[in-house]
């Protein structure tokens, strides 16, 4: 677990020389990475800084898009219109709508378009405000990432969905994971968070280091970040996790009027599914994956598959999040429909 001594100030945050490790070491305030010994561990491997920059750098790691078998040359305009969805100084609808008319007639831009515009689930009634800036240092990283490593989203074929294309991690994703954690919140995610818990409390099971509960508490939510701290990291970002199982923690605890968030939930041991069966409350966010990749949530279903059969509770959002390649993430929030909203 991270030291809590000193939590990071969003506000420091500055892009370095467009590079994402320069970036990094500067806000972290970490050693050069030919000094840098920290591993970096993720899953059954694990990467040092100086190993995820050369990565980076040797250009040898972008993701290929390909028609036929012919790989596709990917241009900035292309990343650029792909990130500029997901900014808070711009309206996503209009954004996603101008990914896809822009795009040239059968290129991995319009079928990553309308594949993220398929799967946007947005009530008429949860329509946020832009912003002209937004402090969230992980998807400034990741957009510079994108261009890194050559990525314009995800797509809707059988070979982007298939769970072994999940697994085939990039050097920087366990960087990412330690300093902030799996997925990226996007401006919209965290507002659409606000907006449903409409005051109410948002219990943050499984938070990891913290970074969702930082970033919705500066936003005004109400958060208790919950964690049994199980895992390693090397940033921190709340002081408060109440370090516990999760299906305990809310054994014991009257959730009835609080909002559950689980993020990037893992797939083993049925525990999502544990959690939600004591679950008390109405409102569940889920932030995963949304394609049949099974990387999170459940091994055998979809969020949407499960849920579905779950005649009590209905998907009301669906808004596609920041992913990286393989990755496919998505913001769920689903309600129970026997309360009287």
């Amino acid at each position: 677990m991270a030291s809590h001594d000193q939590l990071p100030d969003l506000e420091r945050f500055k892009v370095v020389e467009n590079s994402v490790i320069l970036s990094i070491i500067n806000f972290f305030g970490l050693p050069e990475p030919s000094k840098d010994t920290y591993q970096y561990a993720q899953e059954s491997s694990s990467v040092t800084l100086q190993q995820a920059q050369s990565a980076l750098e040797s250009g040898t790691t972008k993701y290929h898009y390909f028609h036929g078998s012919t790989v596709v040359q990917i241009k900035d305009a292309d990343i650029d219109a792909y990130i500029g969805i997901f900014k808070s100084s711009t309206d996503t609808a209009k954004a996603l709508a101008s990914f896809e008319s822009n795009a040239k007639k059968d290129s991995p831009r319009m079928s990553s378009a309308r594949y993220l515009a398929l799967r946007r689930i947005l009530p008429p009634t949860l329509q946020l405000t832009k912003k002209k800036s937004h402090e969230n240092p992980y998807f400034e990283l990741w957009a510079l990432c994108c261009h890194d490593l050559g990525f314009l989203g995800p797509l809707d074929t059988p070979s982007y969905s298939d769970p072994a294309a999940s697994r085939q991690s990039h050097p920087i994703l366990p960087v990412f994971m330690h300093h902030f954690g799996c997925a990226i919140p996007s401006y919209e995610a965290l507002g659409c968070i606000n907006h449903v818990a409409q005051g109410r409390t948002v219990l943050d099971v499984g938070c990891g280091n913290g970074y969702w509960s930082a970033l919705l508490r500066r936003a005004a939510v109400a958060v208790v970040p919950v964690d049994d701290c199980s895992s390693t990291w090397r940033t921190g970002w709340v002081s408060d996790t109440v370090r516990a199982d999760a299906v305990e923690f809310l054994r014991a605890r009257d959730s009835s009027d609080e909002v559950l968030l689980l993020v990037y939930p893992i797939t083993g041991h049925g525990l999502t599914g544990r959690i939600l069966a004591r679950y008390h409350g109405d409102t569940v966010v889920i932030v995963g994956t949304q394609n049949r990749n099974r990387y999170t949530a459940f091994p055998d279903q979809t969020v949407d598959e499960h849920f579905a059969l779950q005649p009590d509770w209905q998907v009301v959002v669906r808004l596609p999040i920041p992913s990286f390649p393989g990755k496919d993430d998505a913001l769920y929030v689903i309600q129970k429909q026997s309360r009287d909203r």
